[in-house]
């Protein structure tokens, strides 16, 4: 209701087929750098057999980071 009254698409649909859903839009339009829908986020479970794989391939020691905490990390002059 406010995206339409707004002028915005509250909703953008993103895949085909079954694959298709719909995303909330992003609500700030950049003219220069438009926002680009072109992946479907992943479905539940997608991805849960590579993420096992990558992990057990670890060594027990070495601490799990995601590369956010890493990066964060770095830009602050820390290491994680």
């Amino acid at each position: 209701a406010l995206a339409a009254d707004l002028g915005v698409s509250g909703r953008i649909p993103v895949g085909t087929g079954q694959d298709a859903v719909d995303l909330v839009a992003n609500p700030i339009e950049l003219s220069d750098t438009p926002a680009v829908y072109d992946r479907r986020p992943p479905s539940l479970g997608e991805h849960t057999d590579e993420i096992r794989g990558w992990l057990r391939s670890r060594p027990a020691t070495e601490p799990v980071t995601t590369r956010t905490h890493a990066t964060a990390a770095s830009a602050n002059g820390s290491n994680p």
